[in-house]
């Protein structure tokens, strides 16, 4: 920053960049009048890496409402914390089992075994609890992705044929 916009201002409002990053926030960049807009999946903290969702660019501001209506252009993307131009806050959410199709993609491609163990044990439990509660359909889907994500996973698989 030169002496004198320290000291006077850039004679515009400049807006922080977001860097307070959390699983399920939609934030963007904007780059030459167009929105570039990504939703956390996952944080990397020891290796300052967001894994992001990627939408297509936009040439205004969407409403809060729109978000629904969002294309995804990119399902992951793993790129430094610090590699986006100035981001903002756009909207805090969570991360939805759809979102991370890309993601766990990218963990069979990678062989990060212990991820993909972690994350199959993951949704095998939630779908046990979900089986235990009555609600089946939600059980079966979760089975599937656990099962998707580790093929020889048994104990899955009985359950989610029971």
């Amino acid at each position: 920053m030169n002496f004198f916009k320290k000291i006077f201002g850039s004679g515009s409002e400049e807006v922080p960049a977001y860097t307070n990053f959390e699983e399920g926030d939609i934030f963007y960049t904007n780059e030459n009048g167009k929105y570039h807009f990504f939703k956390v999946l996952k944080i990397e903290v020891e290796n300052n890496v967001l894994h992001v969702l990627m939408y297509e660019e936009m040439n205004e501001l969407p409403s809060i409402n729109q978000v629904g209506l969002f294309k995804v252009r990119v399902y992951h993307a793993p790129i430094d914390k610090n590699g986006f131009a100035n981001p903002q806050l756009f909207l805090k959410t969570q991360v939805q089992d759809s979102d991370l199709l890309g993601y766990h993609e990218y963990l069979k491609q990678t062989q990060n075994i212990n991820e993909i163990v972690s994350n199959a044990k993951k949704y095998y439990k939630e779908a046990h609890e979900l089986t235990s509660q009555g609600n089946h359909f939600e059980a079966i889907n979760k089975y599937s992705i656990a099962i998707n994500l580790l093929p020889n996973f048994f104990e899955a698989i009985d359950n989610n044929g029971s």
